[in-house]
């Protein structure tokens, strides 16, 4: 049993395939997004695309990227991510986003420097290696708005 099934919130399940399980917590107006796989251009787009959507419908402001089981994210994806998505993302309401570093070193250094780019859009971001910690962190006051603090928030 995951940290938020332990405290006692619901899991909704938004979208699933064989790449991306997209879960609604809406205790918390949060969203897991637990990826896996390789995914690169027009299917890696149209999931995260499909994320925005989910956001929107649902008023989300906090989404954990579970990315542990990725195999890595191409230059382009990396680049589209942070100057196309990401200010949509703010814009459709995103304040605060987990992430689960990839155990890929590789993978994890594309991840790490598209997750330093999100704070420039004022995404606050926290990276971490347990997607436990990252669901604490979640319910947390900085998280959630209740903290002072604009920007990335580094690692956990």
């Amino acid at each position: 049993m995951g940290y938020i099934a332990s405290r006692g919130y619901r899991r909704e399940l938004l979208f699933g395939d064989s790449h991306l399980k997209s879960e609604l917590v809406p205790e918390l107006a949060a969203m897991i997004n637990t990826w896996s796989g390789f995914l690169k251009g027009e299917a890696y787009r149209g999931r995260m695309e499909r994320i925005l959507e989910l956001v929107a419908e649902h008023g989300i402001d906090r989404v954990l990227a579970d990315v542990s089981r990725i195999r890595s994210l191409i230059a382009e994806d990396r680049v589209w991510t942070n100057e196309v998505w990401a200010p949509r993302a703010v814009a459709a309401g995103v304040r605060a986003m987990a992430v689960v570093l990839p155990q890929n070193v590789f993978a994890q250094l594309g991840v790490t420097h598209v997750v330093e780019k999100l704070g420039e859009v004022r995404i606050l971001t926290a990276q971490f290696d347990d997607a436990l910690d990252a669901q604490r962190w979640l319910e947390s006051p900085e998280a959630s708005g209740q903290s002072s603090q604009n920007g990335a928030a580094g690692s956990a």
